[in-house]
């Protein structure tokens, strides 16, 4: 049986939840990072353009899957509720940012802060709704997992406290790709495995 916390908080977080529509925007941030890695020899405009507006393109169409197979939540509004809560987690990484930056922290110190943050605010977005939302704990994973291996140096071709390579790609861009493609994919599997478990459940009941 469908244990009836998880199904609030799928409820609640339906639209964070559509993890899909972020694939699109994490290969478009790794391609990003692949394409802008040489200043001497950069991409057409255009095409770095085409690529972002392929990306929303894919992310919408993908939206309209959503809609299709599971229906449109008409969820209330949390942005008041949430709204202090990211200011606090953005005003967190910038402030961190600048003592990082200001008293010369290494690379890899800075991005584990940045790791630690996204923890804390999955962990308080948890408790607020019930359910930890596989994204966020992703993101915190990489940025964490980055911070450890850049200050180990074994970033591939970077040195020990760096996040960027010698021909230009930032290990931090292509991690946050890989993150929203993890983190969405698992955001997906938990929305679909528990609204089809619903169902099962609904079917069940009705027999």
């Amino acid at each position: 049986m469908q244990n009836p916390q998880r199904l609030r908080f799928v409820a609640s977080r339906y639209n964070q939840l559509q993890g899909l529509t972020l694939i699109p925007l994490g290969i478009a941030t790794i391609l990003s990072a692949v394409m802008t890695r040489d200043p001497q020899d950069p991409f057409p405009t255009l095409l770095y353009l085409l690529l972002w507006v392929g990306a929303g393109v894919a992310g919408l169409l993908i939206s309209w899957y959503y809609r299709r197979t599971f229906g449109r939540v008409r969820a209330s509004s949390t942005l008041d509720r949430d709204l202090p809560i990211i200011i606090a987690f953005f005003a967190g990484v910038f402030v961190w940012l600048g003592v990082g930056v200001g008293f010369g922290v290494p690379l890899g110190v800075i991005l584990l802060g940045i790791g630690a943050l996204c923890a804390g605010f999955a962990l308080i977005d948890a408790r607020r709704y019930g359910g930890l939302q596989p994204l966020h704990l992703t993101v915190a994973v990489v940025y964490a997992g980055m911070g450890l291996l850049s200050l180990l140096g074994l970033l591939p071709g970077t040195a020990s406290g760096d996040a960027t390579t010698g021909s230009g790609l930032n290990w931090t861009l292509v991690g946050l790709g890989l993150a929203w493609i993890v983190g969405g994919i698992l955001d997906h599997l938990v929305l679909v495995r528990t609204l089809r478990a619903g169902r099962v459940s609904e079917d069940v009941g009705a027999v």
